[in-house]
């Protein structure tokens, strides 16, 4: 996704760290779990932040070539 490291200043932002309540996240961090909410793959209450990437692995290894390039592109 070029959209995240075409430059400088956008790696910057996607690196930025804010602040929620008493965890820091990047901003690339927060929007793949927001991703992952809405597409129905990562559920909340069930887990938390640290369960985000696993869970990119186990819906992408489910996933033909085709679908995995649709996903990359309406991500």
């Amino acid at each position: 996704m070029d959209a995240f490291v075409s430059d400088e200043s956008i790696n910057a932002y996607w690196e930025t760290q804010r602040q929620y309540g008493h965890m820091k996240r990047s901003n690339i961090e927060t929007f793949l779990h927001a991703i992952a909410v809405v597409q129905g793959f990562f559920n909340p209450v069930e887990n938390n932040m640290a369960d985000v990437p696993q869970e990119y692995r186990k819906k992408i290894s489910k996933m033909d070539i085709p679908s995995v390039d649709f996903f990359e592109r309406v991500a």
